[in-house]
């Protein structure tokens, strides 16, 4: 059964298993007979990708999620769209008919769960929930703050020698992925499901620019070296240069991988960004004015992921197909300096060792790799348990931490892979490393919204960060009407229950 032109993401079969739905990077939805494998129907409108698909109980109906924020209703049969259902801000994945057939429930990234009468296509209900859990993690330049954000999209701001919250950041209600700090540490960058880019000064907290012209979630934010410019990637295929002092949108470049942290880079020696392309190019280009100065054709494969070396002599191309090219800048030559294929899946992300010696990478397979740039040597792949974020190196580049499935983060022997330290604290699955600029500090997060600060010299856990729930302080101790399932929701959210006498 082949059709769709790029990964499926979403199956479905109805409820009598006569007809299989399938959705997936290319927007748009197949439904097939199963008997037959006959294509039956294909569906367009999505502008992204297609995220979930569900047959009514009586599979007379359709209903797909996509990362383009919406839900749609199609007829199975005939293929016409019956409603479209917007409300969502950010990425939909929950979806689910009711028995009956007479309602639809989908459930987003902005944390609420909707009910829709499948009458009109109207929204009935919104049950709004809160996420405490942190995802996403960036030192300052300088070392002394680290942001941390989520699902809910606020961001936080640490100070990290006083453990102290010094701003709390109140963006769009939809998740905050990307994070970058200017050089000198007085703007902060983020950028969110819903498409918006946001100019914050660290001083203040305050927002100086909100930044719009993504249709589609923003998964990447990058000051350019000069700090005059800022660079944001987005689902809708775009990478956008704005100018930082006016906000202003100077460029947008199209057809661009720019799915997520590792798309694309900026060169730490001089004005060049680099990013790859659908039509599987690596394009190389000054942000600054915006002039390309090389375009290197790496077909039949399609770039994934990139990152520069610390000296920005290198730059790494990770591919779909599993494949990672690395390029020597300086000379600027078009064939790769080396070509490693160690697995057929898709390249999630890239880091170097301090010293630009080593470099790891994560697959689809969530399994971390090795590759010794000073003599080429390839180690033996170790698994990683959450994927793409949870992966550094310490400053001297002796080690390199990963998550384990214990949720304790692990320093390990950068040729061997063995466990030097395992630093314990976590009581939830972690969902971020990050080693400060100075190496002196590892910070991890967890889904339960908690931060560790460590010294990776000692393995000592020097703070604990969590921000307040929004019932911090609430005694509830004599509150009647709720259940104790309410109760305990309370308290998760950090109400308190003491006695009163």
């Amino acid at each position: 059964m082949r059709g769709h032109e790029d990964k499926i993401l979403a199956v479905a079969f109805d409820a009598q298993s006569e007809r299989l739905a399938t959705g997936g990077e290319d927007g748009r939805i197949y439904i097939w007979n199963v008997a037959t494998f006959a294509l039956e129907q294909v569906l367009t409108g999505h502008t992204d990708l297609v995220l979930a698909v569900a047959f009514d109980p009586t599979g007379k109906y359709l209903a797909s999620n996509s990362a383009d924020q919406t839900t749609r209703v199609w007829h199975a049969e005939s293929g016409k769209l019956l409603h479209v259902l917007r409300g969502h801000r950010g990425w939909i994945l929950g979806l689910a008919f009711s028995p009956t057939g007479h309602a639809l429930f989908t459930g987003g990234y902005d944390q609420t769960i909707r009910l829709w009468d499948l009458k009109d296509g109207t929204q009935q209900h919104q049950i709004r929930g809160h996420y405490q859990r942190v995802d996403f993690l960036r030192f300052s330049h300088n070392g002394t703050l680290l942001a941390a954000s989520g699902l809910d999209g606020t961001v936080y701001l640490w100070d990290v020698a006083s453990a102290s919250l010094v701003h709390t950041l109140s963006g769009p209600k939809a998740a905050t992925r990307a994070l970058d700090f200017n050089s000198n540490d007085t703007l902060f960058a983020t950028a969110s499901d819903d498409g918006s880019i946001r100019l914050w000064e660290v001083a203040t907290g305050q927002v100086r620019h909100t930044l719009l012209g993504h249709g589609a979630p923003a998964r990447y934010i990058r000051f350019a070296g000069d700090d005059g410019h800022l660079i944001s990637g987005s689902h809708d295929r775009t990478i956008a240069i704005w100018n930082v002092a006016t906000g202003v949108l100077e460029r947008a470049i199209p057809d661009a991988v720019a799915t997520s942290e590792f798309a694309c880079d900026v060169n730490p020696r001089r004005p060049e960004l680099a990013f790859g392309t659908y039509d599987q190019k690596l394009v190389f280009l000054n942000p600054q004015d915006g002039a390309v100065d090389q375009t290197i054709d790496i077909a039949p494969m399609v770039p994934s992921t990139v990152v520069y070396s610390p000296d920005g002599r290198l730059l790494v191309c990770g591919t779909q197909e599993g494949c990672l090219l690395i390029y020597d800048r300086t000379t600027k030559a078009t064939a790769p300096l080396y070509q490693v294929q160690v697995t057929q899946m898709p390249i999630w992300s890239l880091y170097f060792s301090p010293d630009g010696a080593w470099l790891a990478w994560i697959c689809a397979g969530q399994r971390i790799h090795r590759l010794n740039l000073t003599n080429g040597q390839l180690c033996e792949p170790i698994p990683s348990y959450f994927g793409a974020y949870c992966l550094g190196f310490t400053q001297g580049g002796q080690y390199f931490l990963t998550d384990s499935a214990d949720n304790s983060v692990l320093l390990r022997e950068k040729t061997t892979g063995e466990v030097y330290r395992r630093l314990l604290g976590h009581k939830a699955g972690l969902t971020n490393i990050k080693v400060s600029p100075t190496g002196e500090l590892v910070a991890s997060s967890s889904v339960d919204g908690v931060i560790h600060l460590w010294n990776p010299t000692s393995g000592q856990c020097l703070a604990t960060l969590k921000a307040p729930g929004p019932y911090a302080g609430m005694n509830i101790a004599n509150v009647s009407g709720i259940s104790q399932a309410q109760r305990n929701v309370l308290l998760e959210l950090d109400a308190i229950e003491h006695a009163l006498h």
